[in-house]
């Protein structure tokens, strides 16, 4: 036994000195766009790349940019999930700028992005708005409703159409 520890450590040793580790990297989340979005793939992006930027910092001091028709909340505590993939989800969304984020007419919600756990989730028939509006509306639930422990949940509206709901959580 005592052997297969010393032959490890060897391994281990060697691996570290030639510039290897010996335990794979840790692989990032997935990152799911909604349907009718683009892929990663087609955008050039990969999840990892999205999980290795930071935490996203807003140019708003205050949320009146959101209040176009509804208060902004954090979400009930069922809904908290990881801040991680919110935050991913928040650059992939960001990332796609004018690009049109909808709700399909004839439907209540549609998922517009997914990561480890937490889905961005747009609410409202028929409404629409660029994605990096989505995005601001995933921003402020992230600065406002983020706990100590790294979870987060909240409702805001997308910047400029207070009939555009979205919503972080589980």
């Amino acid at each position: 036994m005592f052997a297969a520890i010393k032959n490890l450590a060897i391994a281990t040793a060697l691996a570290h000195f030639h510039g290897t580790s010996a335990a794979p990297a840790p692989v990032a989340p997935e990152v799911i766009p909604g349907p009718g979005l683009p892929s990663l793939e087609s955008l050039g992006l990969t999840s990892s790349y999205l999980y290795s930027l930071p935490r996203p910092v807003s140019d708003h001091t205050d949320n009146t940019h959101l209040l176009a028709r509804a208060d902004p909340r954090c979400g009930d505590e069922y809904d908290y999930g990881p801040v991680d993939g919110a935050i991913a989800c928040f650059h992939y969304l960001q990332g796609l700028g004018q690009t049109p984020c909808s709700v399909p007419s004839g439907q209540r919600r549609v998922i517009l992005c997914q990561s480890n756990g937490i889905s961005i989730t747009g609410h409202g028939i028929g409404q629409a708005s660029w994605c990096q509006d989505v995005a601001l509306g995933v921003l402020w639930t992230i600065d406002h409703c983020t706990r100590p422990q790294g979870d987060t949940a909240g409702w805001a509206v997308a910047n400029g159409n207070g009939g555009f709901y979205i919503q972080t959580g589980r």
